[in-house]
């Protein structure tokens, strides 16, 4: 389309703005290795927050060396986590502080086993078992 001039206006292909990187901070916190930086994220390619965390977990070097993982990351943003299924675009937007945390470790289903009756000592064999020991 021509204007005034002679000049064409222009108006950017459809999915320029999702193509486009979105500029974000990231900041880690412990036991993950230290990161606070401006990161340029391509959404292209990358549309959920669980890719997000692939491509962050795959291109920043302190986090590479350590070997982390996607799944042992979670996000939040003001407080709040970022669920792994949510489109990027509907939560993010640019200059938005990003604050990478370690999960849990999965709780080891033997640590929280009740005690059964069987696995009680009485007072006495524990007495005795420890003279023993110490004689």
């Amino acid at each position: 389309m021509l204007i005034g001039g002679g000049r064409q206006e222009y108006s950017p292909p459809r999915d320029f703005f999702t193509s486009c990187p979105m500029r974000l901070r990231l900041q880690t916190s412990p036991p993950l290795p230290l990161v606070k930086a401006w990161i340029a994220f391509p959404s292209l390619g990358h549309e959920t927050i669980y890719g997000l965390k692939v491509y962050i977990c795959t291109t920043l070097q302190p986090l590479q060396d350590a070997r982390v993982q996607p799944a042992q990351v979670k996000f939040e943003l003001d407080g709040f986590e970022l669920l792994d299924d949510t489109p990027v675009t509907e939560l993010l937007h640019e200059n938005d502080l990003l604050v990478a945390i370690s999960r849990p470790e999965t709780i080891n289903p033997e640590k929280n086993k009740k005690r059964k009756i069987d696995d009680v000592v009485e007072p006495s064999t524990l007495i005795k078992n420890l003279c023993e020991t110490y004689a």
